[in-house]
């Protein structure tokens, strides 16, 4: 997601920091084929929450967690 606040009248708030990496290893693992970009997800702060969503500070952290998180097997 790389626009993680609401923009304000002086400001934006797109940053591709976080995101770049991801999509540089999607770009070379295409290998030259035809790609389609598509930033489907919507910003929270486009939504009136109860209670505000922090903004991620570590994605990789996240993603390392998720990636190393051991989940039964549903047939186990």
């Amino acid at each position: 997601m790389p626009e993680l606040t609401p923009p304000t009248a002086t400001t934006t708030s797109w940053n591709f920091e976080l995101l770049d990496p991801f999509v540089e290893d999607f770009v070379a693992a295409a290998e030259g084929r035809a790609i389609v970009a598509n930033f489907a997800t919507i910003p929270t702060w486009m939504f009136v929450e109860p209670v505000p969503v922090s903004e991620i500070v570590d994605s990789i952290a996240v993603i390392d967690a998720y990636a190393t998180a051991v989940v039964p097997y549903a047939g186990e």
